[in-house]
């Protein structure tokens, strides 16, 4: 079955025909990046930005709905256990896919919603204990207990299915696993680098972060200490002090990097290194994944189910662990990268992503 967006899959018994990706998150962060890749795959009308941050980058997308300036919080809380803003905009869709579960407590004003869950971390007591506030949790417990209104859910992993199933047994989610665009291949190295002025005798090790206590910043400089000299760590994120002990000739670090030239960076590194504790997914990965950029990664749960390969895998407590793979993986030839992931295939291509959305669709029977 396939679609496009001029066809019914909006269209309910009233004559509701628009269709809409909608996301609360700016583009450029993971969540964002995700929405348009789904927007992408010609299924909707129209990609949609709820806001509920006065702090949120609204740039690059077609249609905003925000309310005036100022409380937007307190809005967003008010629209979970009261009147909500987002009702009468909510209502005009036929069909619409929340990207994250922050808006799902607006199935109750339409039936036609489906969704996606990252992670369960705002109400998982080992986590949300000290990485929320009270009444952030508050709030995404309410969006969680409304999944079973939803038309549709879709998990992103066997791990986030897992957990939904924990914590909320009504709710039987789809898997459908993440993807990149078409921008992440194989590239020519030496090429690559000339053109983003690196110096080809440098190893270069990638990571891309943000700050979050769960991405495990602090074990980078144990892990860089322990290489030979001519490794460098390129990463791309927010600056953290945690990192400041790397010596300043072993490190840089790019807060913002262009989305043209993004992709590239997979190309030029020797190596993509994440030793992060939690991930609902780890884009970052699967984007290094069909690059053919070896990866060193710890091994938690969601690894394990993205590589399908133990020797991407250090052992999350050991820096030495990572030292030694790093050095392994970085030592490869253009032949042996080529090869590297040859057992994934395709999979983290929009391919298989479009085929298996247009089947979770297709099962809902339609939109009434």
């Amino acid at each position: 079955m396939s679609y496009n967006k001029s066809e019914g899959l909006g269209q309910d018994l009233n004559g509701r025909n628009n269709s809409a990706v909608i996301s609360c998150s700016p583009l450029r962060s993971g969540l964002g990046t995700y929405s348009k890749l789904l927007y992408d795959l010609g299924f909707f009308e129209s990609l949609v930005f709820f806001r509920k941050s006065s702090v949120s980058d609204e740039s690059g997308y077609e249609s905003v709905i925000k309310p005036k300036p100022g409380l937007y919080s307190a809005r967003a809380m008010l629209s979970a256990f009261g009147i909500s803003f987002w009702k009468k905009y909510i209502q005009k869709y036929g069909f619409a896919h929340l990207t994250s579960p922050e808006f799902f407590h607006l199935a109750r004003f339409n039936k036609n919603l489906t969704g996606t869950v990252h992670d369960l971390q705002p109400i998982d007591d080992r986590v949300s204990r000290s990485a929320y506030s009270y009444a952030f949790k508050r709030y995404m417990k309410k969006n969680y207990s409304a999944m079973g209104r939803m038309k549709g859910v879709v998990a992103i992993s066997n791990v986030t299915a897992q957990k939904i199933g924990e914590k909320i047994p009504d709710v039987d989610p789809v898997v459908i696993h993440q993807w990149t665009d078409n921008r992440f291949i194989f590239r020519d190295r030496k090429t690559v680098r000339d053109q983003l002025g690196i110096d080809e005798k440098t190893r270069i090790i990638l990571n891309v972060s943000s700050t979050e206590p769960r991405k495990n910043l602090e074990f980078l400089p144990r892990i860089i200490d322990k290489l030979p000299e001519d490794f460098t760590l390129l990463r791309i994120g927010q600056k953290s002090p945690l990192l400041e002990r790397i010596e300043s000739h072993r490190f840089v670090n790019i807060e913002s990097v262009a989305d043209a030239i993004y992709p590239l960076y997979f190309n030029a590194a020797d190596v993509y290194l994440s030793p992060s504790l939690r991930e609902g997914f780890g884009r970052p990965t699967i984007e290094a994944v069909n690059s053919s950029l070896p990866v060193v990664v710890s091994n938690i749960p969601i690894n394990r189910e993205i590589l399908r390969d133990q020797k991407f895998l250090a052992d999350p407590d050991d820096p030495g662990d990572y030292v030694s793979r790093v050095q392994q993986m970085a030592d490869m030839d253009e032949k042996e990268r080529k090869t590297l992931y040859s057992s994934l295939g395709n999979y983290y291509r929009e391919e298989r992503a479009r085929k298996e959305y247009a089947d979770f669709y297709e099962k809902l029977g339609g939109v009434t």
